[in-house]
């Protein structure tokens, strides 16, 4: 059945109309169904949080950079600059769970231990990266921007993407100007994260609940990443695990794209997908507390993406 242009120009308009109705609907959820600090209440009044200025930063600039060193080592070529930027956050923050927890069970946290391991591990990287063939190209990064042009986008691509943008500007707002306020988020997070950089070590804590779940088998992962930056800040300030799983769930929806995008050969697909991820409360209600749960939806995300493009990809 071929369609008028006009017909298409309406099928547009009345599908545009039903995602800002659904967005609308979802803006209500957020304000009246959210944690408090998302209610209307709350959401405008002045920020009682800031954001520290410090060599905490430093951390997210070298797990990146770990991330992207190993990201060579594993696949050298065969993936674009965002498959490369996923690689780099996933491996990265992978690599930083696995090393803080060995230097949880076989030595101590402190500033001291954490650089030194840093070092070794930068080198190592390093030299694993140029074997495998790494050379420095700026050449072409400036190529690219040369020639990058803004791509055209149709009125639904710009009604889902404005939708997704209102979405993230909310809770954005709500992990850099308010203080963790969920239970979970305070107990298991940033409280556990706050002790295990206070005793330097991770703790045996004793009780039927809280201990626990504390002390249990799950590796504390996210909490010890919270401690590099902190040992790098000199501080225990929490914004640093409050912003964690923000930036896990930036990257899953942009994994998300990718991997709509590898499947449909669609772009308008791709951001179809990522509005539906968008629509689902839960996910924004993952996106704004402080636990690992973003942080695992993330690897699963890009083991099952990277998985498919390696079981569709050529044999070697």
């Amino acid at each position: 059945i071929k369609w008028s242009k006009s017909a298409r120009n309406y099928s547009a308009i009345i599908i545009g109309w039903v995602i800002m109705i659904s967005a609308i609907t979802g803006i209500f959820y957020l304000l009246f169904s959210f944690p408090p600090a998302l209610t209307i209440s709350n959401m405008f009044q002045a920020s009682i949080e800031s954001i520290p200025f410090d060599s905490g930063w430093i951390g997210f600039v070298l797990i990146l950079v770990n991330g992207l060193l190993l990201s060579y080592v594993l696949a050298r070529d065969g993936v674009d600059t965002t498959e490369r930027l996923m690689l780099s956050i996933g491996l990265g923050f992978g690599l930083a769970f696995a090393v803080m927890i060995l230097i949880g069970v076989l030595w101590e946290f402190s500033l001291l231990t954490i650089v030194l391991t840093q070092v070794i591990l930068f080198i190592t990287l390093v030299i694993a990266a140029v074997c495998r063939g790494l050379k420095p190209n700026l050449n072409g990064f400036l190529r690219v921007g040369r020639y990058n042009r803004m791509p055209q986008l149709s009125i639904l691509v710009t009604v889902s993407l404005t939708v997704v943008g209102i979405y993230l500007i909310a809770a954005i707002y709500k992990i850099v100007s308010l203080p963790a306020t969920e239970w979970d988020s305070l107990a298991y997070g940033v409280n556990y994260a706050r002790i295990i950089f206070e005793k330097g070590s991770i703790p045996l804590i004793a009780g039927p609940s809280i201990g626990l779940e504390m002390s249990a088998s799950y590796p504390p992962g996210v909490q010890l990443t919270a401690v590099y930056l902190y040992a790098l800040a000199g501080n225990a300030n929490d914004f640093y695990f409050r912003v964690l799983s923000p930036i896990f769930g930036l990257a899953t929806m942009i994994t998300t794209y990718k991997f709509a995008m590898t499947v449909s050969k669609n772009k308008t697909a791709a951001v179809f997908a990522v509005f539906t991820l968008s629509a689902i409360p839960f996910f924004w209600e993952l996106f704004i507390q402080e636990t690992y749960f973003m942080g695992l939806t993330l690897m699963l995300t890009l083991a099952a993406f990277f998985f498919y493009k390696a079981y569709n990809s050529n044999p070697v």
